[in-house]
């Protein structure tokens, strides 16, 4: 190692590389499961819509954190 700095392999790299593609894979598809699914606006009665309208910042919020 050298002074103010730090040592990296090639294989420990590429292994780390590697975890990250499978890891993009995985949360690409829970952004399209996230994406595919939403409440409709009548979930829960033509009474309760302003509940639901209330719903739509967390669920967007949920999608931007993917």
């Amino acid at each position: 190692m050298t002074a103010g700095g730090f040592g990296v392999t090639a294989e420990a790299l590429d292994a780390h590389a590697k975890a990250l593609e499978g890891l993009q894979g995985r949360l690409q598809t829970a952004v399209d499961a996230a994406r595919s699914v939403s409440m409709p606006t009548d979930a829960y009665g033509i009474i309760c819509q302003p509940f639901r309208m209330m719903l739509d910042p967390v669920e967007q919020w949920g999608l931007d954190a993917l």
